[in-house]
């Protein structure tokens, strides 16, 4: 497979959001200006798709990224129309195209010549999951000026929905306010350069980020909410709650009127709790960089594929199951891979088995597995002996686990053959779907017995669960379902707002 050269973006503000979104959603799923090849009287052309597009699984995010500077008429109204319709309708505008340009997705190209087609799969439209998200920057120092306020997020208002962002008529209409701006299509979240730092900076993975977006999809389309004071109140009263499914949700009961008031994030960022969350969160990191290990190889077109040749997009499948793991979850798998490689004796193999409990969706059950190189053995023939293993751990976890439907084995040498000077190299495999027939299980049960999977003394198996805001010390009085305490509302902050919203309407 031929190496895969993603841009890097073409603007400033392209090539920050082009960093964040790869930290984010790791190097596989974000690709910065995608192009859509087009035919027309017989010739072909390219069309900027979108700034920048991230596809995992059945996520779709189609982001559009404008820096518009703010302009200073001298009418405040006029100068809001002004940089809405350029920062936020025209994206609005371009998500719109892109997601009818979807139907087109073997056209896609990660390059403006459109000669590398977009590596990964777009899933169907029966499956797929659309996120508009506008990055909409310039405004900041406008905002916080007409909201005497020390930020500059932009209001969240729902009520305000379409054209009423604008039409000084409505009785909606209020500046440095976002509502609903695509109410007859996708959703589309609005950020601007200081939400968007917070936003990916704190919901770091695929699957934490587009939890976050899917929920407030519902509460602005919903009658909940009333008003926010921007982006970073309704993330913070978003990571205080989980809902009866134990998903992280809104809940607006403690906060007369619907509305939240500026300073819950703050309040948050201060408690003890997130805190500690903060540090359990630093081993993560190390899922993240093992992830890369093996995306790397695969733009790079030097991964090896034991089992035979296969391109990409079905390379992508198993990696992908490690991608969409939350933050927390990351957490407890790097934790217990460290632990495993700390308790592996020298000259012994060991494995990891991380199985989620039956309740758990996705069901996906991770093996980590070590193996020294045998003396006298030659390297070859080690890796085809260790893949072997690896792959009778995964179908052995799937015949004993029947509540599991799909396995990813990660295959690796112990980290004691770099202090013997040898390198190290990495395995990944991928099983589900299987079709357990008598003869499949006697065939796994016996290669098993042969290999001494499953049954050996070197096997360690460990549950999923994790809590994520630990106990950051003695004493401290720790809350299910509210692990944060907000302080008091302050909701005389949305009535000044709405106060000085009214006077800088025109008279009808």
């Amino acid at each position: 497979m031929e190496k895969i050269e993603k841009s890097k973006g073409t603007t400033g503000s392209e090539r920050y959001l082009a960093r964040l979104c790869e930290r984010t959603f790791l190097n596989l799923w974000s690709y910065p200006n995608v192009y859509l090849r087009r035919e027309k009287k017989r010739r072909n052309f390219a069309k900027e798709f979108c700034d920048l597009l991230v596809v995992c699984g059945e996520h779709i995010i189609i982001f559009s990224d404008k820096f518009v500077d703010y302009p200073n008429t001298g009418d405040s109204d006029l100068d809001w129309q002004r940089w809405y319709n350029r920062a936020v309708h025209h994206s609005v505008n371009q998500i719109n195209k892109a997601v009818r340009w979807l139907q087109h997705s073997d056209a896609l190209y990660v390059d403006a010549k459109c000669q590398t087609k977009l590596p990964i799969s777009i899933p169907s439209p029966g499956k797929r999951i659309v996120h508009g998200v506008v990055v909409a920057s310039g405004a900041v120092d406008r905002c916080k000026e007409f909201y005497q306020s020390k930020t500059g997020s932009l209001a969240i208002k729902p009520a305000l929905i379409g054209h009423a962002h604008i039409d000084t008529e409505s009785d909606q209409y209020q500046p440095f306010a976002i509502g609903d701006v695509n109410e007859r299509g996708v959703f589309v979240h609005v950020l601007n350069e200081e939400t968007l730092d917070i936003i990916l900076g704190e919901l770091d993975t695929i699957s934490d980020f587009v939890g976050y977006l899917q929920k407030k999809e519902a509460l602005v389309r919903s009658i909940d909410l009333e008003f926010a004071d921007g982006e970073q109140e309704l993330l913070a009263n978003y990571l205080v709650h989980r809902n009866v499914d134990e998903d992280h949700d809104f809940d607006l009961s403690d906060f007369p009127g619907r509305l939240l008031p500026e300073g819950q994030w703050e309040v948050v960022r201060r408690n003890p709790r997130y805190a500690a969350k903060k540090k359990a969160n630093e081993i993560s990191y190390f899922w993240d960089r093992l992830i890369e290990t093996f995306t790397k190889d695969m733009l790079d077109g030097t991964s090896v594929q034991l089992a035979g040749k296969a391109p990409l997009r079905e390379q992508e499948i198993g990696v992908r199951e490690m991608a969409i793991q939350p933050r927390v979850l990351r957490r407890l798998y790097a934790t217990n891979i460290h632990d495993a490689m700390r308790k592996a004796e020298k000259g012994q193999r060991f494995a990891r088995i991380m199985i989620p409990p039956e309740p758990v969706q996705g069901k996906t059950a991770f093996i980590f597995f070590q193996m020294p190189v045998p003396d006298g053995w030659e390297y070859d023939e080690y890796r085809r002996s260790r893949f072997l293993h690896l792959e009778a751990y995964c179908m052995g976890v799937l015949n004993e686990h029947r509540h599991l439907s799909q396995a990813v084995g990660i295959g690796v040498e112990p980290p004691w053959h770099l202090d013997e000077g040898a390198g190290l190299s990495e395995d990944l495999l991928y099983v589900g779907g299987v079709d357990w027939t008598p003869e499949l299980v006697k065939d796994i049960t016996d290669l098993c017995q042969k290999l001494g999977v499953m049954k050996d003394n070197n096997l360690e198996v460990f549950g999923t669960q994790v809590d994520e805001y630990p106990d950051p010390g003695p004493g401290f009085n720790q809350l299910r379902n509210q692990p944060i305490q907000f302080g008091a509302p302050a909701p005389n902050r949305h009535q000044r707002r709405a106060m000085r919203a009214k006077s800088r309407r025109r008279p009808r």
